[in-house]
């Protein structure tokens, strides 16, 4: 019902919510795990942990649902509009983040498998740069001919904003990276806290947005 609803409405507000959303997965994972939690509070906690654990596929719905919206409304566009360019782009800046979603989930469900990690790893990586890059040249303005490497219109007089931003972006889009070596930050802190922590990255990169 979900689909139906984005596929039938396009207009700025149902874009911009879908948006946000996909800054979210990470979030409404953890409340589908908190459900789940709760639902079967008074069980054994081996069993539990048996029950709400990431790799079932309840999981994986709640993490691909946001960007396979986003997907749906870029094509939609693309149809209304008869015109490919540039919301195609966009529907494979959104596909490449299905297939991460899909070959990370799997990576959960089978650890030994070392060859979906590396698929994993090369897709994140090429993902991640298709991202940045659609950041910088459509959703920022930047990389513009008659004002190089900036926009047309700035909003601050102060260039150093504009970098500070287009670094931030990135690093921040990278933050996944932590979760290669999550013992890193677990002598620091608790694995709770190192995942909130990437969360908040993500948010954060989204208010930049």
């Amino acid at each position: 019902s979900i689909l139906l609803f984005t596929m039938n409405t396009n207009n700025f507000k149902h874009v911009w919510f879908a948006d946000q959303l996909t800054s979210f997965i990470g979030p409404l994972r953890d409340i589908e795990y908190s459900i789940c939690y709760l639902r079967y509070y008074n069980t054994d906690p081996a069993d539990k942990l048996a029950i709400c654990h990431s790799s079932r596929f309840y999981v994986l719905y709640f993490t691909l649902l946001p960007n396979i919206i986003r997907l749906f409304q870029c094509l939609r566009t693309c149809l209304l509009n008869r015109s490919f360019f540039p919301q195609i782009i966009n529907a494979g800046k959104y596909t490449m983040a299905i297939i991460v979603t899909i070959l990370a989930h799997y990576y959960r469900v089978y650890p030994e498998e070392t060859y979906i990690f590396t698929y994993w790893a090369i897709s994140a990586i090429v993902s991640t740069f298709y991202s940045s890059a659609w950041d910088l040249k459509y959703d920022f303005g930047f990389l513009s001919e008659n004002n190089f490497p900036f926009r047309e219109k700035l909003s601050y007089k102060t260039l150093s904003i504009y970098y500070i931003i287009v670094i931030t972006n990135i690093i921040l889009r990278f933050g996944w990276v932590l979760t290669l070596s999550p013992e890193i930050l677990d002598d620091m802190l608790y694995p709770e806290f190192s995942m909130l922590l990437i969360y908040f990255f993500e948010i954060f990169r989204r208010g930049i947005w």
